[in-house]
């Protein structure tokens, strides 16, 4: 493994530094005092916390005249090869030796100056079998291979391996992709860097069985994974327990009117979103004990209650005003109505424009992959979750100012109606997930939320950068005035993918 590590050192200078080539072997491996953090996490780490050690390698740095500076007596820290097991005659042989043979040392920082392996074995004596474990330290253990002083290890991540990859949950979103860009009329997806994060633009609000601009809504989404999986068996299909996301969801002005040819087949509009913004918040949490199994929230919420806005009346959604509706009596504006636009003397309300505010999800998931089998990556993946779905859709009354203009308002006015969660079936939220990681990866999935049915499917058409995306959702229930019956899209995908 040193080996290794060298040779990858070398490669770096030589390629960082064209006259490095006049250097011979020893000087670079001498100078080789610190690793890319980013091959870093892959090795065994840990914090030294033992005070008296702490002193012992705080001064073996300053006897070697490193910059005082430089050196932090609390945060030293041990690289080392990973183990090697020992076999079972050599166990036979001496019961009192552990399964694995003692840690070989890579570096050894003390604060920002560090000690490459040639230094520790010369200048620190016996400290490097007390650190790697190969001596106990102070005598307060007879077993041999044992780190028996005061320490934090650090948990190494695993790298993706190719089996790994094609057991990616979500091809479109691969996570061992350096870079990706992706995008449809559903979606726009971008990675860029191993930062983490990931960014993405959706029309519609799927959760809830509303896709594309039936919802009247889009969303900006940032998501970003916050802790590593060290669940030895899983970590290759689920390398994080946690991804949380955070984002916001703007009004759709578009899609009340179907005029243009290219759309003239999809039903208009009927939704709005909330006009001050929603704030969005999501999470996926894996139990740490059992990481198939989980619990997902996904919550959605008005920034701020605009109870009376000026608008454009083209970019909204409306359906009829009815009898009954109209400003209430003690307010306002029906002192001053004379000011306001009126119908045939009966109301002022002259429009009803229905508002998507307040919803969110709460489910419990469980991930599966058939034909799971050694050196051999399952291509059958599903994911089913259960749980609660909620949504809030309220009326606001269009009426119009002769001095302003067109307003929308939902206080005030009486006749207007709330619709949320009132049967079983409102709650209830079904999924199941299906994917296909062979080298055709089909994506399928049936969603019942908010008494909807959306069905989704995902087929290659080009190698790995076009797909063909269809959504379809059928109401289980009467609609409500602010619904379709049935809508079905379908959109390609370009993805454009750098590992």
């Amino acid at each position: 493994m040193k080996k290794i590590l060298i040779f990858l050192a070398i490669v770096t200078i030589l390629t960082d530094n064209n006259t490095v080539y006049a250097q011979n072997v020893d000087q670079v491996i001498n100078n080789i005092t610190s690793i890319d953090p980013k091959i870093k996490k892959y090795f065994p780490r840990w914090r030294i916390c033992e005070k008296d050690l702490q002193a012992q390698i705080y001064q073996a740095f300053l006897v070697m005249r490193y910059d005082e500076k430089e050196l932090d007596i609390n945060n030293i820290e041990v690289l080392a090869a990973p183990q090697v097991k020992r076999s079972d005659d050599e166990r036979k042989k001496d019961p009192s030796l552990v399964e694995a043979q003692p840690y070989q040392l890579l570096l050894l920082s003390c604060g920002r100056a560090s000690m490459n392996s040639v230094q520790i074995s010369s200048k620190l004596g016996d400290i490097e079998f007390y650190l790697s474990g190969e001596m106990p330290y102070g005598g307060k253990t007879k077993s041999v291979n044992v780190r028996d002083y005061c320490l934090v290890d650090i948990a190494p991540e695993v790298p993706f391996s190719r089996a790994s990859s094609e057991a990616i949950i979500n091809f479109l979103e691969p996570t061992d992709a350096t870079h990706l860009l992706s995008f449809s009329l559903f979606e726009q997806v971008l990675k860029f860097g191993e930062t983490g994060f990931w960014f993405r633009s959706v029309v519609g609000n799927d959760e809830l069985g509303y896709p594309f601009w039936t919802s009247g809504e889009s969303k900006l989404i940032i998501k970003k994974p916050l802790y590593v999986n060290d669940d030895i068996k899983t970590i290759k299909r689920i390398p994080y327990l946690i991804n949380f996301s955070i984002g916001a969801a703007y009004r759709l002005t578009t899609g009340t009117e179907t005029n243009s040819p290219v759309f003239d087949w999809i039903p208009a509009r009927k939704l709005n979103s909330h006009p001050a913004g929603k704030l969005i918040v999501g999470f996926d949490f894996h139990l740490p004990m059992q990481p198939l199994f989980g619990i997902s929230f996904n919550a959605s919420i008005p920034i701020q209650d605009k109870k009376d806005e000026i608008i454009k009346e083209n970019t909204y959604a409306f359906m009829p005003s009815r009898t009954g509706v109209d400003f209430n009596a003690s307010d306002e504006r029906f002192r001053h109505k004379d000011i306001y636009l009126d119908i045939n003397n009966n109301t002022h309300i002259l429009k009803i424009a229905p508002v998507l505010k307040s919803s969110g999800q709460v489910t419990l998931f469980y991930n599966v992959w058939l034909n799971d089998k050694p050196n051999k990556p399952a291509e059958n993946y599903f994911r089913f979750e259960a749980g609660i779905s909620y949504l809030e859709v309220a009326e606001y009354g269009q009426f119009y100012n002769m001095s302003t203009g067109n307003h929308i308002s939902d206080y005030g006015i009486d006749g207007l109606r709330l619709y949320k969660n009132n049967e079983f079936g409102d709650w209830l939220f079904l999924k199941v997930d299906f994917k296909n990681n062979a080298t055709w990866p089909l994506g399928l999935s049936l969603q019942i939320s908010n008494q909807t049915l959306l069905g989704r499917a995902v087929i290659p058409l080009i190698g790995n950068w076009l797909y063909l995306e269809g959504k379809f959702s059928s109401l289980m229930r009467p609609e409500r005035p602010y619904e379709s019956k049935s809508f079905y899209m379908i959109s390609p995908i370009v993805k454009l993918t750098i590992k």
